[in-house]
């Protein structure tokens, strides 16, 4: 028997999942079979066997459960049995926790106290990484081992049927690639942006950014870059730079240009607009 995680202080499986004590062990059936329990016996929480290789029984009052390779068996907690025969070479990963009033664990669907089911080549492979980190204990392993056990009991929970299933809106790739086109702009609104170059940024034709735009922020990309470029204008006003210098680190053509831009969004020329600032500030 090998531990392969070992829930820590600071672990947050209680709060997320209303888990805690969690213990997860490499059991190989041949070289472990003298030490494993052979009277019947309960415990006060969960345990789950997951069969890595080969097959393992398990005796219930009488009642026999065959676990095949690739299947996991999930103990209730109080409910009596005790471990069967096992074919040669077999190995399993073992998970022992307990569970409070909030966890959905507590809420499945049990057959007399257990449940039978499909691990997954998925769940397999986190319990393999789960095991190198804990043994290699690298850089952050402590961390890495924390993430992969909390993954391997959401993919536990998901094949025993428990939690909600996460909808996800039609709209969530469209809002993230608006988003994504935002945060674009907002990081290089000092260079001469047009739309195409956002557009090409986030995949699109300047068609698809710009019906986007208006679906989700309510403005044209072109009118955004505007709004965000008179923006940092006006932060660059209220510092000790001329206004050639502005005109040169935003990209314009020459200082009319500029001068012509800034006067159409606030109504003023640049350098007036500066003053009008410094008035405010002394009153």
């Amino acid at each position: 028997m090998r531990i392969i995680y070992k829930e820590n202080e600071k672990s947050r499986l209680c709060e997320m999942f209303g888990i805690e004590n969690c213990l997860i062990k490499e059991i190989s059936c041949d070289a472990d079979s003298r030490f494993t329990m052979k009277k019947e016996h309960h415990h006060t929480g969960f345990e789950i066997h997951m069969i890595v290789a080969g097959c393992q029984s398990y005796d219930f009052s009488g009642v026999e459960k065959r676990v095949d390779a690739g299947k996991m068996i999930v103990i209730s907690p109080l409910t009596k049995h005790r471990t069967g025969a096992h074919l040669p070479e077999t190995k399993k990963i073992s998970l022992t926790f307990q569970a409070n009033s909030q966890s959905p664990m507590l809420f499945g669907a049990w057959d007399n106290g257990i449940k039978v089911t499909d691990a997954g080549n998925r769940l397999e492979a986190v319990a393999s990484e789960l095991s190198h980190e804990w043994k290699t204990r690298s850089a952050y392993s402590s961390e890495m081992a924390d993430a992969l056990a909390y993954q391997m009991l959401i993919l536990i929970m998901r094949k025993l049927g428990l939690g909600q299933k996460y909808e996800v809106p039609n709209d969530t790739e469209e809002d993230a690639r608006v988003h994504m086109a935002k945060q674009y702009i907002d990081d290089n609104i000092e260079q001469n942006l047009k739309v195409s170059d956002v557009a090409s940024y986030c995949y699109m034709g300047e068609k698809q950014l710009t019906r986007l735009f208006k679906t989700y922020a309510d403005e044209t990309p072109g009118t955004y870059i505007q709004r965000k470029k008179c923006l940092r204008i006006e932060k660059l006003l209220t510092e000790n730079i001329s206004l050639g210098e502005i005109s040169e680190r935003m990209n314009f053509t020459s200082e009319y240009h500029f001068n012509s831009f800034f006067k159409k969004y606030a109504g003023m020329p640049p350098g007036k607009y500066r003053k009008m600032l410094k008035n405010k500030n002394e009153i």
